[in-house]
């Protein structure tokens, strides 16, 4: 019977989809990976107070709701306090810390909240810059019966470039050590031009609007767990294998690119079990791939590591793959480290992890 995993490793990736490009078969393997600055830190519980500057109140509204959805292993990341709650306990403070003058205020306050941390913040721009600019352009002036062009002449035509920049500097204070951990400035660009022969596709608030959509998403990258696609190659033939064994090979590749891993990886768990000697790395090869796509890392590198080890050459697939595991493992590491969770990473990335 196949040894229990941790749930915090198999939750990790989520097999998405399977193509062929070329000749080569590959999985699409979502991955989780650790937030590319609070990493390791451990505030999950915040305040979000208003932000000063223009268009503050609903860069908070939309960040806020960036935040809110921000999952790991399909659980809430953040637990955000509640606006009407948090004006019940603040009083007069509610979500305005303009006036807050220091960072020991701040964390009083957000002690009284009974919260983890504080996120307040400053829009030091929003706003479209504009200029005009002057374009020489060619266009037929004359065509013959058949409507080809004889002649082609130039033009001085004008546009008008418009140019939305949003730059916001978040800050999140720990309020138990009365610190702030986090502090950064983010910028947003978005440009649109008009020119005398079309229209202007967007208004100058659609502009900052997607601007600032940038510059908010950049802070959500920082602050949480975030998820990125990862294509990873299936071994779609192995000519050391007899003509039965090859054919239930390939039924399997088949399987695979019709998206139908989960019969795949029954014919190659059963060949494993059933019919061919456990010496056979391409075999073990896509065992590791079916791991992956079930989201059990620690298993999926063991059985990289096993047909590696029957190499006597390097396999860049097989490379990759205990490239990949490494990696997302450590990932993994990280985000339990800043959910206060305990674990032995050592031994679980050494565990002996049978096929299934």
């Amino acid at each position: 019977m196949r040894a229990k995993m941790d749930w915090r490793l198999r939750s990790i990736v989520v097999g998405l989809i399977v193509s062929v490009t070329g000749c080569s078969t590959t999985v699409s393997i979502k991955g989780e990976f650790a937030p590319r600055v609070l990493a390791g830190e451990n505030i999950r519980h915040i305040a979000i107070f208003d932000f000063s500057g223009p268009d503050g109140a609903v860069t908070v509204k939309e960040l806020e709701s960036l935040l809110i959805e921000a999952r790991s292993r399909d659980i809430p990341y953040f637990k955000i306090m509640d606006h009407s709650v948090m004006k019940n306990l603040t009083g007069r403070y509610s979500r305005n810390a303009n006036s807050l003058d220091s960072t020991n205020k701040i964390s009083s306050i957000g002690r009284t909240l009974g919260v983890e941390g504080v996120l307040l913040g400053e829009v030091t721009q929003s706003g479209v810059h504009k200029v005009k600019e002057k374009k020489e352009v060619n266009y037929c002036s004359s065509r013959n019966d058949k409507g080809k062009c004889t002649r082609w002449s130039y033009k001085t035509i004008y546009c008008d470039i418009r140019t939305a920049t949003f730059t916001v500097i978040p800050k999140l204070i720990d309020v138990e050590k009365s610190r702030i951990v986090y502090s950064k400035s983010y910028s947003g660009n978005s440009t649109a031009s008009s020119c005398d022969y079309n229209e202007i596709n967007y208004s100058d608030n659609g502009l900052v609007a997607i601007a600032r959509k940038n510059a908010l998403q950049d802070i959500r990258l920082d602050m949480a767990p975030y998820h990125k696609n990862m294509d990873v190659i299936i071994k779609s033939d192995d000519d050391t294998l007899s003509d039965v064994l090859q054919e239930k090979f390939k039924g399997a590749v088949e399987f695979a690119e019709a998206n139908r891993m989960d019969r795949a990886c029954n014919i190659w768990r059963g060949m494993y079990y059933g019919l061919i000697p456990t010496g056979n790395y391409n075999l073990l090869y896509n065992l590791g791939v079916c791991e992956e796509f079930e989201g059990s890392i620690a298993c999926a590198q063991a059985l990289y590591r096993r047909a590696d080890n029957l190499l006597v050459e390097p396999d860049e697939d097989i490379n990759e793959g205990l490239r990949r595991t490494r990696l997302m493992l450590e990932q993994q590491r990280v985000i339990n480290l800043s959910e206060k969770q305990s674990s032995d990473y050592a031994s679980l990335m050494e565990m002996e992890c049978p096929a299934h």
